[in-house]
């Protein structure tokens, strides 16, 4: 890469010249794999390269409306309050923010308080379409009929979201249920 002098990461890991640079580089590194939805851990890149990890973000010391969307992964969901949770949540799913949308969904879905607010069936259907493990996708449509239904809504949307990964997986027989 022309911003490392054509080296590699490797080859300027722990050179304090090439420190920031490194960090930048890991940085639009990151924004691609969200971007495209790569299966890669950059954290574990930038320890492999001696780069810091940037911190978890609290929300209850920063302002969350200062943050930039390839940070929003890192804000501690747990500590945010409904509302923010909420925005934080709409923000990402805008954004197409993925990684921030699989932690918040997360936290979503485990606040009953939210359940009146937001429409939990398609959190959970959101969150089929974001893993890469077609286990999980299966668990969360399931969630996701579980909830259609109890809100009184039609769950076929969720069943028909299921089918071709069913097919996919070469499960006739548990497509046609």
């Amino acid at each position: 890469q022309a911003v490392l002098d054509d080296k590699t990461p490797a080859q300027v890991a722990g050179d304090p010249a090439y420190r920031i640079r490194l960090a930048a580089v890991l940085l639009v590194l990151e924004q691609v794999v969200e971007i495209e939805s790569w299966p890669a851990d950059v954290n574990q890149l930038r320890q492999a390269l001696g780069v810091a990890v940037p911190p978890p973000i609290d929300p209850t010391q920063t302002e969350l409306s200062g943050l930039e969307p390839h940070d929003w992964a890192r804000v501690v969901p747990a500590k945010l309050t409904d509302d923010q949770l909420l925005d934080m949540y709409r923000q990402s799913a805008l954004f197409n923010a993925r990684q921030a949308l699989r932690l918040l969904s997360v936290e979503l879905l485990g606040r009953a308080s939210l359940s009146e607010r937001l429409d939990m069936a398609a959190v959970c259907g959101g969150m089929a379409q974001l893993t890469n493990d077609p286990d999980e996708a299966l668990v969360y449509l399931r969630r996701a009929r579980e909830y259609a239904t109890k809100a009184g809504s039609s769950p076929a949307r969720w069943y028909l979201a299921e089918l071709p990964l069913r097919l996919l997986r070469g499960e006739a027989t548990e497509a046609r249920h």
